[in-house]
C-alpha cells in the first residue's frame, strides 16, 4: 500500500501517468488499462487509489473472466500505473494542480519531469520567449488551451527568433504538448472517455450519436466533450446552464480550427432538437453568430408601392463596360457611312431600353436596393417614425433616415460591446455614411424633389469620418474639410507585418515555396491531386502579383490565358522568352489599360499551371473544354456585360470569395504571413517607398491609379513615417558630424594667458 497524507482517486492516477516518462502508445495503453478496471469495478465513476490497488492485488478468476482474454496485460498495466503513483515528485505535482489553475511555470515543471533533458531545455526556451512576448514570464501565463492557442495562432517566426515555416511549426506543437500535460480542461472526447460517464450522460451521448451520421464524427466528440466537461463540473444533462453552456462553446472555439464553429453549430442543431422531441431532459443550446450590422431582411418584403419603382429605375442601369455602342449614348450622332456600307448599322444600334440607360457598376445596383431596404425596414420598426412610409415619395424624409441611422449605430455597438470593445457615442461611422449616400444617389436618380432630399443631404457630413473640420466661407456658406482617404485598419495591421525583414523573406520567397509544394507529385512520380492544383494556382497568384503587377482582386479573378481576347500572350509554339500582360482600358476599374511584360520564369510557370494543374481544377468545377480563365471555376457574374450578364453553364471562373479564403489559407500555413488578395497591391507600394519615400509617381505606375493624387491620399500616412525615419537618420548624421568638428581649446587660452 502506499503511503501518504492524501490518497487521491484514479482520476489522479491518470493525471501521473500523463507525466510519466513513457513511450506514447505505452502511455495510451496503460491509461485504457486503468479505465477498463476502473469500469468493471465502479460502472466508471473514479474510485480511491487505495481501493483500487487492492482490488488490482486479489483480482480472482471472475475478475480476469470480465476482462476479457487481455487480463494479463490490462493487470500488467495497472501494476506499472501503480508504481508510477508511487513517484512522489509526479504524484506531488498533480495533485498540487489538482483545483487550480496552472500557469507555463508548472508546464515546465512537468516536462522536466516527463521528457528527456533536451527537450524539456527546447520547451523551457520556448515557453520564456512567448511569455516574453506578452511582457510577462512563465509565472505570468496561465498554462491553458484558452490562453494559448489564440497566442500560438497569431505568433510569427520573430516571436521565436526562428525563419523557418518547419521551425515555428515544431516550437508550437511543443509548447502545445507541454501545456496539455497540466491543463485541467484537456478533454479530448475520445469514445473511450464515454466508459467513465456516470449513467445518464451515457444514455444522453448514446441518443445524440444515434441521430448523428456516422460520418460527423467531429460532432460525436463534441457530445463527448460536453459530456465530460459537464461531469467534472457535476452537472448532469438536466443541470446544465447557460453559463456553463456558453463557457464551453468559447473554450471550444478558441481551442480548434476555423471551421468548427460551423460544426458546434449543427451539434447544437441536434442537441435542441433531441430536447424538443423530449429525449433528453436538459436546456437548449446555441451558438452565437457574431453580430450583424443589420437585420437581415428579404428585399420582397419591402412594399411593391417602394420596390417596384426602385426596380424599374434598376432595369435601365447599365455597366460603363457593358457591350453596347458608346456611340448610342450621344444624342443626334449620325450612324457611321462605313457601317452603311457593310451593312452594319443595324447591329451597332442600341436596343430602346439603352437609350435611356444609367451607367453604374453592378454592384451598385445591391447597394442601391440595400439602401432603400434598410431605411424602409428601421422606419417600420422605429417607435419615433410616426408617419409610416408607404410609397416612395415618404420614404425620402429626415425621420425614416434618422431611425436608420439609429439602427446602424445601436447595431455596432452591441458588435463592439460582443467583441469586449469600448463604444464611444461621437464615434462617426464609415457604413452607415456610405448607405445614406447610396439612398440619396436613388433619391436623385428616381427624381425626388430637392427639397425633400436637402435635410438629408445636410445629414452626411454630420456622420461622415472622413469630414475633419468646417470652414466658414466669406459668402457665410460652410466649407467641409475632408481627411485624406487611408488605407484601412486590417490591411495596415497585415502590411505591419512586413516591417520585419523575416517577414519580407518569406513573401519573396513565397512563390517557390508553395510551386516547390504543389511539384511535390512529380517527385515520387505521382498524378497532381487537387491540393497539388490550388498550391499551383496560389503560387502564380502570387508570382504575378510581385514580378508582374500587383493586380486588382477583380482583374486577378477574371485573367484569361485563352479565347478571342486573351489577357495573357505567351511566346507563339512552346518557345521561351517573355510575354505580355494585357488589360484593356475597358476591363479595368478606372478604365486605364494595363500592359506589362511577363519575364521568362513568369512565362514558365503559366505554362506548367496550364498544362498540369490547370485541367485539374477545371475537372473538379465542371468547366466546358472552351472555358477561356486562368482559374476556371463557376461564377456566372459577367461584369463587361451589365448586371444581368452571364456566362454559360461551365465558362465562369474562380470567384474571389473562393480564391481569396484558399490564398489566406496557404500563406498562412505556409509562408507564415497574414495576408489577403488585395494586400498585395498595397504591399507593392509599401516596397518601393520603404526604399524611397519620394517615389509616389513610380508607385502610381506600378499599381495603375489614373490620378497621382489618389496614390498621395492612400500612401500619404506611409511615405510621412518613412520621411520622418529619414529625417531623424539625417539629423544624427548632421549632429555626429557637427560635434566631431568643435575643439575644446578653453583650458589651453586660460593656461597661456596665466
Amino acid at each position: 500500500m502506499i503511503e501518504g497524507s492524501f490518497q487521491g482517486d484514479t482520476g489522479d492516477l491518470l493525471a501521473v501517468l500523463r507525466l510519466s516518462p513513457m513511450p506514447s502508445s505505452t502511455r495510451i495503453g496503460t491509461i485504457g488499462s486503468v479505465r477498463a478496471v476502473r469500469e468493471l469495478l465502479t460502472s466508471g465513476p473514479d474510485l480511491p487509489v487505495a481501493a483500487f490497488e487492492a482490488a488490482v492485488a486479489s483480482a480472482d478468476a471472475a475478475m480476469r473472466a470480465a476482462l476479457g482474454p487481455r487480463h494479463n496485460q490490462i493487470l500488467s498495466d495497472c501494476r506499472r500505473a501503480l508504481r508510477d503513483w508511487g513517484d512522489e515528485p509526479r504524484r506531488t505535482m498533480a495533485i498540487r494542480l489538482r483545483g487550480r489553475i496552472p500557469t507555463l511555470q508548472d508546464a515546465l515543471a512537468a516536462a522536466k519531469a516527463a521528457w528527456p533533458e533536451d527537450k524539456a531545455h527546447r520547451a523551457e526556451t520556448a515557453m520564456q520567449k512567448l511569455a516574453g512576448s506578452e511582457d510577462t514570464n512563465v509565472a505570468g501565463l496561465d498554462a491553458t488551451a484558452v490562453v494559448i492557442e489564440p497566442l500560438l495562432r497569431a505568433a510569427s517566426p520573430e516571436t521565436f527568433g526562428v525563419e523557418a515555416t518547419k521551425s515555428l511549426q515544431n516550437i508550437c506543437g511543443l509548447v502545445r504538448a507541454a501545456v496539455a500535460l497540466v491543463d485541467p480542461d484537456r478533454i479530448r472526447g475520445r469514445e473511450a472517455d464515454v466508459d467513465a460517464l456516470p449513467a445518464d450522460w451515457k444514455e444522453a451521448v448514446r441518443c445524440l450519436c444515434e441521430r448523428t451520421p456516422e460520418h460527423a464524427k467531429a460532432e460525436r466528440a463534441i457530445y463527448r466533450r460536453l459530456a465530460a466537461t459537464a461531469t467534472r463540473d457535476r452537472l448532469g444533462p438536466s443541470g446544465l446552464t447557460e453559463a456553463f453552456v456558453e463557457r464551453f462553446i468559447a473554450r471550444e472555439i478558441v481551442t480548434k480550427g476555423p471551421s468548427h464553429p460551423e460544426k458546434l453549430r449543427a451539434a447544437a442543431r441536434r442537441w435542441s432538437q433531441a430536447v424538443a422531441d423530449g429525449v433528453i431532459r436538459s436546456i437548449p443550446i446555441t451558438v452565437k453568430t457574431p453580430a450583424r450590422r443589420l437585420a437581415d431582411v428579404s428585399w420582397m418584403r419591402v412594399p411593391a408601392s417602394i420596390r417596384e419603382p426602385v426596380d424599374a429605375l434598376l432595369s435601365q442601369v447599365r455597366s460603363p463596360t457593358a457591350g453596347f455602342s458608346w456611340s448610342s449614348l450621344v444624342p443626334g450622332e449620325e450612324v457611321d457611312e462605313l457601317d452603311l456600307e457593310l451593312g452594319l448599322a443595324e447591329l451597332s444600334r442600341p436596343a430602346e431600353s439603352n437609350t435611356d440607360c444609367l451607367l453604374r457598376e453592378p454592384g451598385t445596383v445591391r447597394n442601391w436596393r440595400d439602401a432603400i431596404k434598410r431605411v424602409w425596414h428601421a422606419a417600420r420598426t422605429d417607435q419615433r417614425v410616426a408617419h409610416k412610409p408607404d410609397c416612395v415619395e415618404d420614404l425620402f424624409s429626415k425621420d425614416c433616415v434618422l431611425a436608420a441611422i439609429r439602427a446602424m449605430r445601436a447595431a455596432r455597438r452591441g458588435r463592439l460591446e460582443q467583441q469586449g470593445k469600448p463604444w464611444t457615442g461621437q464615434e462617426k461611422g464609415r457604413y452607415e455614411t456610405s448607405v445614406i449616400q447610396a439612398f440619396v444617389a436613388v433619391g436623385r436618380a428616381l427624381g425626388v424633389a430637392d427639397d425633400r432630399l436637402a435635410p438629408i443631404v445636410a445629414l452626411v457630413p454630420e456622420i461622415d469620418p472622413s469630414v475633419v473640420a468646417k470652414k466658414l466661407k466669406p459668402d457665410g456658406t460652410l466649407k467641409y474639410v475632408y481627411d485624406d482617404r487611408r488605407i484601412g485598419p486590417r490591411h495596415a495591421d497585415m502590411l505591419r507585418q512586413f516591417n520585419e525583414e523575416t517577414a519580407l523573406r518569406r513573401w519573396f520567397g513565397a512563390p517557390q515555396t508553395l510551386w516547390r509544394l504543389a511539384e511535390a507529385h512529380s517527385r515520387s512520380g505521382g498524378k497532381p491531386t487537387l491540393r497539388h492544383a490550388a498550391l499551383a494556382r496560389s503560387a502564380l497568384m502570387v508570382q504575378l502579383c510581385q514580378r508582374v503587377s500587383p493586380l486588382r482582386r477583380m482583374n486577378l479573378a477574371r485573367l484569361r490565358n485563352s479565347g478571342e481576347a486573351p489577357h495573357i500572350q505567351l511566346p507563339v509554339g512552346d518557345g521561351e522568352g517573355e510575354g505580355w500582360l494585357v488589360l484593356p482600358a475597358i476591363e479595368v476599374k478606372n478604365h486605364r489599360q494595363i500592359k506589362v511584360r511577363l519575364d521568362p520564369d513568369t512565362v514558365a510557370m503559366i505554362r506548367r499551371y496550364t498544362e498540369v494543374y490547370r485541367p485539374v481544377l477545371a475537372k473538379d468545377v465542371g468547366a466546358a473544354p472552351e472555358n477561356e480563365h486562368l482559374f476556371p471555376g463557376s461564377s456566372s457574374e459577367r461584369r463587361e456585360r451589365g448586371p444581368d450578364g452571364r456566362y454559360g453553364p461551365g465558362l465562369g471562373y474562380t470567384s474571389m470569395e473562393n480564391l481569396a479564403k484558399t490564398f489566406a489559407g496557404h500563406m498562412r500555413r505556409y509562408a507564415l504571413l497574414r495576408m489577403d488578395l488585395h494586400v498585395m497591391r498595397h504591399l507593392a507600394a509599401k516596397v518601393i517607398l520603404d526604399q524611397d519615400p519620394s517615389a509616389m509617381a513610380l508607385v502610381q505606375e506600378i499599381l495603375g491609379h489614373k490620378k497621382i493624387e489618389t496614390t498621395r491620399a492612400y500612401y500619404a500616412e506611409v511615405c510621412g513615417l518613412i520621411a520622418q525615419d529619414r529625417y531623424l537618420a539625417l539629423l544624427d548624421k548632421a549632429t555626429r558630424k557637427a560635434l566631431s568638428k568643435v575643439t575644446f581649446k578653453i583650458g589651453l587660452e586660460r593656461d597661456l594667458m596665466r
